[in-house]
């Protein structure tokens, strides 16, 4: 009886040992494919180490650059390893970076939306990428370049929308721009709930 109870013990033993290494390997390979969103916050805890508080903060405004030309720049900081996809991706996503302006004859865009520092193409292995694709870990300024048009008073909104990941949340930042007295200025719409 004496050595059942010995071998019982021992095969228990050997038994958690294997599956404690082949965690430990699972975790291993999981660490180092990171460019995925959904894996991007794991730690070698297997457990969440994201703050959903706060994934990034942004900060818009727009500038005068000589007569009729102005700059619309929006500063997106990342924090906690938040991270989105670029208005550069190739690929059509829902989610990539946008800056949507309502059509207005009092001024026009005469560039596309410039990205600084510019994101780097990769390949995601993630099954709802599975392909290139442009993905913005970095603290990042897009600027829009408008001329002005009419020295009439006017109000036009827009908004910015983009996916932050890992949160996987579509966020859209709704603002209006305003010529008044012949100064242009931005400002956020804040929501009322």
């Amino acid at each position: 009886m004496y050595k059942l109870i010995i071998a019982i013990i021992f095969m228990t033993c050997i038994s958690c040992n294997s599956k404690k290494q082949e965690t430990k390997n699972t975790i291993a390979n999981t660490n180092m494919n990171i460019t995925s969103p959904l894996l991007y916050a794991m730690n070698a805890n297997n457990t969440s180490s994201y703050n959903y508080s706060s994934p990034y903060d942004i900060f818009i405004d727009i500038k005068k650059i000589k007569s009729n030309n102005y700059n619309l720049v929006v500063k997106m900081e990342l924090n906690n390893g938040s991270i989105y996809i670029s208005p550069n991706s190739v690929r059509d996503f829902k989610g990539k970076f946008s800056l949507k302006i309502n059509e207005s004859d009092k001024f026009e865009k005469t560039s596309n939306l410039i990205e600084k520092p510019l994101s780097v193409e990769t390949y995601d292995y993630h099954p709802f990428v599975q392909g290139n694709v442009n993905w913005v870990k970095n603290n990042t300024t897009y600027t829009q370049k408008l001329k002005l048009n009419s020295e009439e008073n006017f109000k036009v909104s827009g908004y910015i929308q983009f996916t932050i990941e890992p949160r996987c949340t579509l966020e859209k930042i709704p603002f209006v721009i305003i010529h008044e007295k012949g100064k242009m200025k931005i400002e956020l719409i804040q929501d009322k709930c």
